[in-house]
């Protein structure tokens, strides 16, 4: 680690424990939860659009094979 990297975990540290003294924990247990909350509806929203795109790739996939036999009979096949 070197200085510069030390002095801003330092500054960060500093600012979180002013911050937590001037509005006490409440504040952050709220805005941590709303964070979680945003991100999990986010990542199930992410989640139901990939399973949509893989349900309609699937149904692409099965009806692109032809109804009926295409290929030439051979002469000797009934």
């Amino acid at each position: 680690m070197t200085v510069n990297q030390l002095a801003a975990a330092i500054d960060a540290y500093t600012w979180l424990d002013t911050q937590l003294a001037t509005f006490g924990p409440g504040v952050f247990l709220a805005v941590g939860f709303q964070i979680l909350w945003r991100l999990t509806w986010r990542l199930l929203d992410r989640l139901a659009d990939a399973h949509a795109r893989i349900t309609a790739a699937r149904e692409l996939l099965a009806d692109t094979r032809p109804e009926t036999d295409t290929q030439p009979r051979k002469e000797n096949e009934t």
